[in-house]
């Protein structure tokens, strides 16, 4: 009896060994784009690796694998994910770079493997790439430097010129977070009546916003407005500001114009935000992925516009 169950045993997992030797083969019969961004906890790259994962729907001779470390900061992670992704020798990768620099070296390992690299969004660190002799395929992404100009002078005008302000930054080291940044200050300069006070980064986290403007309201109880470098950390400047349970009035103006960002500006808990389209730039980026894979040139730059969307103008 014992024997007759143990063949049958084998027998099974004979038959299971085969099935899932089958499903490998063709699921490596398929080419593959990676397509590797920073998190999956943040709703504009969800946004942006569903659109990817459609637009590849409509050509079943290839496949798409996302992935992502937890979290924004798990720079080692990605850079993990990178060097994997050359060792499987995928055609294509696709990343949004979580720094600027330290994927660097992992995106050289994929330029000796020929396999070509498309940025999207954030870009790398153009000096340092050059002295690597690294070379990218091409970037899809917004004028970050526009969009933080755009919430600058959006709050500069509301402001009237005069007022104290503070910023929540991206993570540093991020090409997207310093052209925020950039973009901001140089609106800001343009309002000599206007005064930076605080600048901090909250990682692109809304817990890290609402714990680090929590500190910033405490620190300058005088203070007008907050640009937030994405719509996380402004929600969390927004939950900051109500526990607070200040009667004074603060503009808190957000970027990416995720669906919570767009809700808080209709509910006017957030004054507005700088839409970007991830859902487009995904799709932008499987369709020059697909080029890369057929041996065809890319546009160096391929962007997609931004413009603030506020509670003025519902």
């Amino acid at each position: 009896m014992q024997n007759r169950i143990r063949k049958t045993v084998m027998v099974l997992i004979a038959a299971l060994f085969s099935f899932l030797c089958f499903v490998y083969q063709g699921y490596c019969a398929k080419e593959k784009i990676a397509y590797i961004v920073p998190t999956l906890a943040n709703p504009f790259f969800v946004d942006m690796t569903t659109s990817a994962r459609e637009a590849m729907k409509k050509h079943p001779e290839a496949d798409i694998v996302v992935q992502a470390p937890p979290d924004f900061t798990n720079v080692d992670q990605q850079v993990a994910l990178i060097e994997n992704a050359v060792t499987l020798k995928v055609k294509v990768i696709c990343l949004v770079a979580a720094d600027s620099k330290a994927v660097l070296p992992a995106l050289k390992k994929a330029q000796n493997a020929k396999i070509p690299v498309l940025l999207v969004d954030n870009t790398v660190d153009p000096d340092s790439a050059k002295k690597a002799n690294l070379v990218v395929a091409g970037h899809v992404g917004s004028d970050n430097i526009l969009g933080g100009k755009l919430a600058g002078e959006f709050i500069g005008k509301a402001l009237q010129g005069r007022g104290q302000v503070a910023m929540l930054e991206g993570v540093l080291g991020s090409d997207v977070a310093n052209a925020r940044k950039r973009g901001f200050t140089e609106a800001l300069a343009k309002f000599p009546g206007i005064h930076l006070v605080a600048s901090q980064t909250a990682n692109y986290s809304r817990e890290q916003g609402l714990n680090v403007f929590q500190n910033i309201l405490i620190a300058n109880p005088n203070l007008d407005a907050v640009f937030a470098a994405n719509d996380e950390m402004a929600l969390g400047a927004v939950k900051a500001l109500q526990e607070s349970k200040t009667s004074k009035k603060i503009l808190i103006v957000g970027f990416d114009a995720t669906a919570d960002g767009l809700a808080a500006v209709k509910r006017g808990e957030m004054a507005a935000t700088v839409q970007q389209q991830p859902k487009e730039m995904g799709r932008i980026a499987i369709d020059l992925a697909l080029q890369l894979m057929q041996g065809k040139t890319v546009p160096a730059d391929t962007m997609v516009p931004v413009k603030l969307i506020s509670h003025q103008a519902k």
